[in-house]
């Protein structure tokens, strides 16, 4: 766990994604990786300090896991890097519900606890198991390069992971 957040670190989602890949396999099932950042993040670790910016992950934290169900999974990797594990997606536009829902739930203005109001958003990129990936490395890798491309649409959106 990181202590700051209370999420899952880069190993647990490591083991996590092991298991996943072998349920999954087993039971002929598919599940998502979605790598989100935060956008405007760097903005308030500038402007209002480091404080602020842990109080801020830490309310992000919160929001993000009370959208998911108990199956799912979130874990922080650093920074303002998250990952979300998405168990018995059917198809892809469950998925990106889950996304749209989260980039929606990140706009709403965060209160922190020096009594100053910021917004803030997400960016997503989506990866599938079997489709884009059988390791959770190259899952995870994929998920980073759709990740770039929502980056590149504009920001505050999600986008799949495509081969180029």
């Amino acid at each position: 766990m990181t202590p700051l957040t209370g999420l899952p670190n880069r190993r647990k989602l490591s083991d996590r994604l092991s298991y996943s890949i072998q349920l999954s396999k087993r039971e002929s099932k598919c599940f998502a990786v979605c790598m989100m950042d935060l956008d405007k993040f760097k903005a308030v670790n500038d402007k209002f300090g480091h404080a602020a910016g842990d109080d801020l992950l830490k309310q992000v934290a919160a929001r993000i896991t009370a959208r998911l169900r108990d199956s799912d999974m979130i874990a922080r990797l650093g920074g303002d890097e998250f990952v979300i594990v998405l168990e018995n997606i059917i198809v892809p536009e469950g998925a990106a519900e889950v996304a749209l829902k989260v980039i929606a739930d990140l706009t709403v203005p965060f209160e922190l606890s020096e009594s100053h109001i910021v917004q803030i958003g997400a960016s997503v990129g989506i990866s599938f198991y079997p489709e884009h990936g059988v390791t959770s490395e190259t899952l995870l890798d994929n998920a980073d390069t759709a990740l770039y491309q929502a980056k590149n649409n504009g920001r505050g959106c999600f986008a799949y992971y495509h081969a180029f």
